[in-house]
């Protein structure tokens, strides 16, 4: 066997000889650059002088029926400055949902003390929109965790951007700043809007990213390939990558690595609307964020998303108590619904 896996390896292993340039599935809003040394900046990494507050989210599913589902979602948000962390908030909701004609109606319970801000009670998501997210053998349902979570995460946003954050301050959201689910888009405005009314920098992280280039290699790979083969030495930052007019993607691309001994590189993107306007900061910001990108559990990675990570976790453990909370007060014919998809699980566990 571990021949044949060593010769699989082969087969896998290694860049093409053409490392290609970016490419972009949607070309008529994306125009990018060729992969050129000449966009690689040297980061120098610097103690913070600003606060950045980082907002990452979580969901799981507790039940799921061809026509319902049940979900708990959580959000939370940090901040952190030279002197370590100065806000920490998390809000825990659960999301019921089942189809109706045309719409997937969604009911919103908050589970802690801190409510769910301007969230409404319930959301009436059109159901043609919401399948455009599900996966393969995945129901109707199953993607509205997912939707009522990026809705939270945007709302904290605004809120932490409302009450805590000042000029120049930075704030950091797991993810890019594009939006993609029903609804997001509403959310996001205000959260633009906020940063613009602060004067201060939003920032979308992404912790994985599936680009590619026009040879078919994953683009973050290309692009550290092509710093290993000038001697450029993390940590760097790669712009311009691509040119954006998509109304849905506000963000301006940075690839970034922010350790010298971090075997990975990011995604980043900073705010369309005043990237002009911060653009001359922005490399003082990048500094800041890699002194904050040392921690030994995850080197090159901003430890306000690691622990915005931790705390936005739903974990399975957890979900296992809900769901056993959950049938023990289910009726007969609840149970007759969730039997038609969970016979694969019982039988997964013999």
């Amino acid at each position: 066997m571990l021949g044949i896996i060593r010769k699989v390896l082969r087969n896998l292993d290694g860049p093409p000889n053409d490392l290609g340039s970016p490419y972009f599935k949607q070309d008529e809003w994306y125009d990018p650059y060729p992969l050129e040394a000449k966009h690689f900046r040297h980061i120098k990494q610097s103690r913070p002088t600003r606060r950045f507050f980082y907002v990452d989210g979580g969901d799981n599913i507790i039940l799921n029926t061809p026509n319902q589902a049940l979900h708990v979602v959580r959000v939370y948000a940090n901040a952190y400055n030279s002197g370590g962390r100065e806000l920490h908030t998390q809000l825990t909701c659960l999301t019921s949902s089942r189809i109706a004609g045309d719409n997937v109606e969604v009911e919103v319970i908050p589970v802690d003390s801190s409510g769910k801000g301007s969230l409404p009670d319930t959301l009436s998501l059109p159901r043609k929109e919401v399948k455009k997210l599900i996966l393969e053998d995945r129901t109707i349902t199953s993607p509205i965790g997912q939707i009522v979570r990026r809705h939270l995460e945007w709302l904290l946003s605004s809120q932490v951007i409302e009450e805590h954050m000042e000029k120049d301050d930075v704030l950091v959201r797991d993810g890019v700043l594009q939006t993609s689910v029903p609804g997001e888009s509403e959310y996001a405005e205000q959260v633009y809007s906020g940063i613009m009314d602060k004067d201060a920098l939003l920032l979308g992280f992404a912790k994985s990213s599936t680009l590619l280039t026009t040879t078919g290699y994953p683009l973050l790979a290309a692009v550290q390939q092509l710093a290993d083969k000038h001697g450029m030495k993390a940590p760097w930052s790669y712009y311009p990558v691509v040119d954006n007019i998509n109304p849905d993607d506000r963000g301006v691309m940075f690839i970034t690595k922010l350790h010298t001994h971090s075997t990975f590189a990011f995604r980043c993107e900073f705010l369309k609307d005043n990237f002009k306007e911060k653009e001359g900061d922005i490399p003082k910001v990048l500094g800041e964020l890699a002194y904050q990108s040392r921690d030994p559990l995850f080197l090159g990675y901003p430890y306000g998303l690691i622990d915005a990570d931790r705390f936005a976790r739903v974990p399975e453990m957890e979900v296992q108590m809900l769901r056993r909370l959950c049938m023990s007060e289910a009726s007969p014919s609840l149970r007759s619904c969730l039997n038609t998809l969970n016979a694969h699980d019982i039988i997964s566990r013999m």
